[in-house]
């Protein structure tokens, strides 16, 4: 399809780098207005419409991004990336509640749908078993210590392959080790983590959601010191030299 694309649009290597750029940089105004200007042939494709979806979730239009990529999942089949998209747009309409326990089971249930459909991909096992801990229940506690050895097999396969890990990947295994209540190792992955020099929008998503694992165990009377200093030292930059 990509080469018969490039026949009747020459200009479509150049528009789909842009519009992936757009995606990159989070301009999701811009992403979408490019969206609805493409050749329908170029609209099909599944990673611009797994785009699409994302930017529909973010700019709050949140009915057509479950359309669109329920569409393309009944046409093309479970994808870990298309569930996850959908995953994430459930888990921002329960965020947003938190008093809506309906999309919190959604989120988890498209999130494990995701890391089923490829266990070699983290992003939906990570967001799986970390709604599962914050649901809290007997059995979700049950399902994530079944899965949380699988995602870690998969961030570190990750690793290998990539030679290089980034930020993400040991702030991902910093969120693994706690979930696993693994106290040495998360005080070791927060120090792998902040040798990466993030960004501080980046160590903010992961306090955000190591946050809200420390909120979900206290509501249960958990109680984790060694938490609250894991937080305070990913905020905390690493000397130089």
């Amino acid at each position: 399809m990509q080469a018969e694309l490039e026949q009747q649009h020459p200009d479509s290597p150049l528009l789909l780098n842009l519009f992936q750029a757009y995606g990159n940089l989070g301009d999701w105004e811009a992403s979408l207005g490019l969206y609805q200007t493409l050749p329908p042939q170029m609209q099909k494709l599944a990673r611009v419409r797994q785009q699409a979806g994302l930017a529909l979730n973010r700019m709050g239009h949140r009915d057509e991004a479950v359309a669109l990529l329920s569409g393309l999942l009944n046409e093309q089949g479970p994808n870990s990336e298309t569930l996850g998209i959908l995953g994430r747009i459930y888990k921002d309409l329960w965020f947003e509640s938190q008093e809506d326990p309906a999309a919190l089971d959604r989120a988890i249930e498209w999130y494990r749908k995701g890391f089923e459909a490829n266990r070699k991909d983290a992003y939906p096992g990570i967001n799986a078993v970390t709604l599962l801990e914050i649901r809290g229940d007997p059995e979700s506690q049950q399902i994530k210590d079944r899965l949380l050895p699988f995602v870690m097999a998969a961030v570190q396969d990750q690793m290998k392959r990539s030679r290089r890990p980034n930020y993400w990947d040991h702030a991902t295994l910093l969120e693994l080790a706690v979930l696993a209540g693994d106290e040495n190792q998360a005080r070791r992955c927060v120090e792998a983590a902040r040798a990466n020099n993030p960004e501080s929008w980046q160590t903010e998503t992961t306090a955000n959601n190591l946050d809200l694992i420390r909120g979900a165990r206290a509501r249960r009377g958990v109680e984790q010191p060694w938490l609250d200093q894991i937080l305070t030292d990913l905020h905390t930059s690493v000397p130089a030299g």
